[in-house]
């Protein structure tokens, strides 16, 4: 985010680890985002993190990367790591465009960090990380969705349940416009503060996962445990604001445009989503996003 005025940095390895193990008692805790709104890649010990997610707790763990400086030793580690799933941003079918949007990355190494990731995967016959492909209308022009989805539909597999996806703008609690209209203040419904804790990478908590610059701050992992600030008074006055239709009391939540608290995701014609390429035996193989979630999000 452009805006972004707050300091970015990697969560310390022992809180990570004290999140988890807390974490690793609920049930409730499905999955965990190792990221924020920085590049995962850039730390070097997330594979220990998946690695430690995985052998102490059942959630699915997950990423959203550019993938733009992934190698081939970094993708071995993170296949054998365990990942569950990776959504890479990849906005556009040409230099102009994914550069226009993706600034100070390059595209033709993005392309071929991608084939790396995909060709070290295929070398270990590795089921997992399923890899979800995105796609913004909005920011990258319609005309070029077509040869996108040609070119790396055959790449993916549906094997591992790999997809393609397309989704639209939101405005990033109103700092960037996209035009959408606003719902009244009594038909908003926003899921994030009822199944979703987003810790920051300095252990502060915010309720939501567009308030990029952690500007509603409802505790701090390093002073209260996970359960405290989740069943804390902060976190039930910012629900109850919801609850009672007073959503507009809350700045982040007025200014915003995704009332319902989700990602819009068009749906794509069947032909252009990955077919089985044989690399694995026929079947489901991968873990898929599970339908009722909740979310850790650490360092960015």
């Amino acid at each position: 985010m452009d805006q972004m005025q707050r300091a970015t940095g990697f969560m310390d390895f022992a809180l990570f680890q004290r999140i988890v193990d807390e974490c690793s008692h609920y049930r409730q805790v499905e999955e965990i985002h190792l990221h924020g709104f920085g590049e995962p890649l850039l730390d070097k010990r997330l594979p220990d993190k998946v690695r430690y997610v995985k052998e102490h707790s059942r959630a699915f763990t997950y990423i959203v990367t550019t993938i733009n400086i992934m190698t081939e030793a970094f993708a071995q580690e993170l296949i054998a790591s365990g990942l569950d799933g990776m959504k890479v941003s990849l906005y556009g079918d040409t230099k102009d465009t994914y550069e226009s949007i993706h600034r100070r990355l390059k595209f033709e190494k993005t392309l071929a960090a991608l084939e790396i990731f995909l060709a070290v995967r295929d070398r270990m016959k590795a089921p997992n990380p399923t890899l979800w492909l995105q796609f913004s209308e909005g920011l990258a022009p319609q005309a070029e969705f077509e040869s996108w989805a040609r070119r790396w539909g055959p790449k993916l597999d549906s094997d591992r349940n790999d997809t393609l996806m397309k989704s639209t703008l939101h405005n990033w609690c109103g700092s960037t416009p996209t035009g959408a209209s606003h719902r009244s203040e009594a038909n908003r419904h926003c899921h994030w503060p009822f199944c979703d804790i987003q810790i920051l990478w300095d252990g502060r908590v915010s309720p939501c996962v567009f308030d990029y610059d952690g500007t509603t701050t409802l505790g701090n992992v390093g002073q209260q445990t996970v359960q405290e600030i989740w069943t804390g008074k902060k976190y039930e006055q910012f629900r109850d604001a919801w609850r009672h239709g007073r959503s507009f009391s809350i700045p982040i939540c007025k200014a915003c445009d995704a009332p319902d608290g989700k990602f819009r995701l068009s749906k794509l014609p069947d032909e252009l989503q990955p077919k089985s390429r044989g690399v694995l035996p026929r079947g489901p193989q991968s873990s898929t996003l599970p339908t009722k979630t909740t979310h850790i999000r650490g360092a960015d």
